[in-house]
């Protein structure tokens, strides 16, 4: 995010304080934006116009009622149907929700089961990252709106990012040629 938005200030969440301070310690060079602790999910969020989860929590870290009007979330952790960042209600206070794959979310989402599963939200709610991109379908429409990324990941994506990494690397000289 840093690359391509001018972030003031990242707060940092982590239960361990020192594994929190450590990152803030070993990110801090590596980025423009001040990073400072957070003392808690709800200090964080509540202060930020863009959200970031990574975990592989089961519960959620995220509470929708900690949601301002215009924020941003981008869920990237818990990629298994048992595994949540955020709770239903910050799903549901999704003006606009985007995933990588909707195929993919139905097997890895935990964060929708219980939604569709009650109804309360439809596949059909959802855009795909690549209809948002190509202008299929609508991202953000006004700046109040909520908006929801969750990504899980897509498995081609990470096959094209390997295959530039053996390339570049063979074109350099190094690394090591493993027989598997």
């Amino acid at each position: 995010m840093d690359a391509v938005r001018q972030l003031k200030r990242v707060w940092i969440v982590n239960k361990r304080p020192e594994r929190r301070q450590s990152f803030i310690e070993r990110m801090t060079p590596r980025v423009k934006a001040e990073l400072a602790a957070a003392s808690s999910a709800e200090e964080a969020v509540r202060k930020s116009q863009i959200v970031t989860t990574i975990t592989s929590s089961r519960e959620p870290v995220l509470k929708g009622e900690w949601l301002q009007a215009g924020v941003h979330m981008n869920a990237a952790g818990g990629n298994m149907l048992l595994r949540r960042e955020i709770d239903d209600e910050a799903v549901m206070r999704s003006d606009r929700i985007v995933i990588d794959s909707i195929e993919q979310s139905k097997i890895e989402s935990g964060e929708f089961l219980s939604v569709i599963q009650t109804g309360r939200r439809h596949w059909e709610d959802f855009a795909e990252l690549r209809d948002v991109v190509a202008g299929l379908k609508p991202g953000r429409t006004s700046p109040s709106e909520i908006t929801l990324f969750k990504s899980l990941g897509v498995a081609l994506e990470d096959v094209a990012i390997g295959k530039l990494v053996y390339e570049r690397a063979v074109q350099r000289g190094i690394g090591r040629r493993l027989e598997l």
